[in-house]
């Protein structure tokens, strides 16, 4: 026989699950949740909630990240659950904690980066601001922005792919909406500085041996159709905050022919 009180205990953990949700209107707009509007506010109210863990491949492509632009890097070499794991994560903080094996590789791609001269000029030079997180506001939404590096006249972003090879890389990097992000981000540093930049680069390395490193660089009209796609999400972001309304793709029967 159920037990009714068995059956009000679930429906409560249900209610409290749903009132638990972080409101999309409180959270400042970052480009990697603005871009799922892309997809549908539905998606962009899941990205609001709490931080994705990631898979190996993202831990990698943050580790040598944080061994470029100089952000702390640390290891742990033994199964990442139990109480010592807990005390360690905690201890560690923003670091990006890896596994020997992953740390391993993170450091190749790193090197590699840093030994290409044109990564290393605008990734690693003195004078470049790194990882600066920039406080901004765009249409009546608050915003923040940490672009991967920065110059008086340029902004960079330091990209970890499968491949490097500068035709399969941009028509994936167009997919992905990489010259909207850059796009973003020098909105954002023009609100800072007072300044446009007036170039914009991807350094794009592959995961995987030899680490061939690409740097390629903007065209306006890149940066002009990535400026385009920020607004047109904006844009639906803000007429979902003002109806509280966080649909799906579509909110109607679609045909299926």
């Amino acid at each position: 026989m159920d037990d009714p009180s068995l059956a009000l205990t679930e429906e409560l953990a249900d209610m409290l699950a749903v009132n638990s949700l972080v409101d999309p209107r409180t959270v400042p707009v970052r480009f990697t949740r603005l871009k799922t509007m892309a997809q549908s506010p539905a998606h962009y109210r899941h990205a609001c909630q709490s931080e994705w863990a990631g898979t190996r491949a993202t831990r990698i492509g943050s580790g040598s990240h944080g061994l470029v632009l100089g952000r702390p890097v640390v290891e742990w070499p033994k199964i990442r659950r139990g109480k010592e794991w807990e005390a360690f994560r905690k201890q560690s903080g923003d670091a990006t904690i890896l596994s020997a094996k992953e740390y391993d590789q993170a450091q190749a791609i790193a090197e590699s980066v840093m030994a290409h001269p044109d990564a290393f000029r605008l990734l690693c030079a003195p004078g470049v601001v790194t990882e600066q997180t920039i406080e901004w506001q765009w249409l009546g939404l608050r915003c923040t922005s940490t672009p991967d590096a920065r110059g008086t006249e340029f902004v960079a972003d330091l990209k970890t792919a499968k491949t490097s090879e500068p035709g399969r890389f941009g028509r994936d990097g167009l997919f992905r909406g990489y010259n909207a992000q850059l796009a973003f981000y020098m909105m954002a540093i023009e609100h800072l500085t007072g300044q446009r930049p007036d170039d914009a680069f991807l350094v794009a390395v592959e995961s995987s041996p030899p680490y061939p490193v690409t740097v390629m660089q903007l065209t306006a009209r890149a940066i002009e159709r990535g400026e385009r796609l920020c607004r047109m999400w904006m844009e639906r972001l803000l007429g979902c905050i003002e109806n509280n309304e966080w649909p799906g793709y579509v909110s109607c029967v679609t045909e299926f022919d």
